[in-house]
């Protein structure tokens, strides 16, 4: 979702040759989502780790045999590491986006301030005035 929406909105071309005020807010909004994102992929983490490592009280049970809990446990386990790989997976693109997002704010603020370095450079009497009508 993420990349597309950047790919979509802020290619680097347009953000080096437009600067506006809509895509500044955008960009920051993406990086709110990606920080969001990145709050509940460690969440869910914590809780695969947390289910891995804790055992399942109900296999404590007597009506359970040796062979289904042996059974079920290296199931569990197995889920569970193609789970937290899967997370480490998204983990590394979830970085990968910020730290293209991050390129893009980067280049936005140096074309901004490249503009208005350039428009102090421009004389008094060239820079455009608002005209009131009478």
């Amino acid at each position: 979702m993420v990349q597309a929406m950047l790919s979509k909105y802020f290619q680097e071309s347009d953000v080096l040759t437009e600067s506006r005020v809509e895509h500044t807010r955008d960009l920051h909004t993406l990086q709110a989502y990606l920080l969001h994102y990145e709050s509940l992929l460690h969440g869910f983490q914590l809780s695969v780790s947390f289910i891995k490592k804790t055992p399942n009280p109900v296999m404590e049970s007597q009506d359970i045999c040796d062979e289904q809990r042996s059974t079920s446990n290296e199931l569990m386990q197995k889920e569970c590491d193609n789970l937290l790989s899967k997370i480490d997976r998204i983990e590394k693109r979830q970085e990968m986006l910020s730290r293209q997002l991050k390129n893009i704010i980067d280049i936005a603020l140096a074309s901004d301030i490249r503009d208005s370095a350039s428009m102090r450079q421009v004389p008094h009497f060239l820079k455009p005035t608002r005209r009131t009508r009478y």
